[in-house]
């Protein structure tokens, strides 16, 4: 879940299997960029089947 203590909003994904063991590597505060599928939207954005993508170098 990611998001600013001092808003309502948020956004909530969630990884594909295979992304798990990329997962555990992340801290609080790392940047990343995922992509996956938008599934909702109303305060909160939900994002489903998401991946990791590598960064560019």
């Amino acid at each position: 879940m990611l998001g600013d203590t001092s808003t309502v909003s948020r956004v909530s994904c969630t990884l594909e299997h295979e992304q798990d063991s990329m997962a555990y590597g992340l801290r609080a505060g790392d940047a990343l960029t995922l992509r996956g599928i938008c599934s909702g939207r109303l305060l909160d954005v939900i994002l489903v089947d998401c991946r990791i993508v590598p960064d560019e170098p």
